[in-house]
C-alpha cells in the first residue's frame, strides 16, 4: 500500500493497488473509492484528514506529499 497526502486538499489517499482509475464512488461526504473498470478499489480518499485522523496521527503515515513549497504549505497550519 501507498499513501499519499495533499495537504491544500487536505486528502489522504490510500493507494490499494496499481490501475487505472474508471470511477470514482462516493461513500460518504468525506469518503470516496476510486475504482478500475472491473469496480475494484484502486485508492481510497479521505477529505478533511485532519479532522478525522488528527494532525498528530497523520505525521504517523508514511506518505509522499504533493510537492509545494514551504511557504504555500505554512498558509494551512
Amino acid at each position: 500500500m501507498k499513501y499519499t497526502y495533499d495537504p491544500f486538499a487536505d486528502a489522504l489517499s490510500i493507494h490499494v493497488r496499481n490501475g487505472r482509475i474508471a470511477e470514482t464512488r462516493e461513500v460518504t461526504p468525506y469518503l470516496n473509492m476510486d475504482l478500475d473498470s472491473k469496480a475494484r478499489i484502486v485508492a481510497i480518499e479521505v477529505l478533511d484528514a485532519k479532522k478525522h485522523f488528527g494532525k498528530a496521527n497523520l505525521n504517523r503515515f508514511s506518505f509522499s506529499v504533493f510537492p509545494y513549497s514551504k511557504q504555500e504549505i505554512r498558509r494551512l497550519e
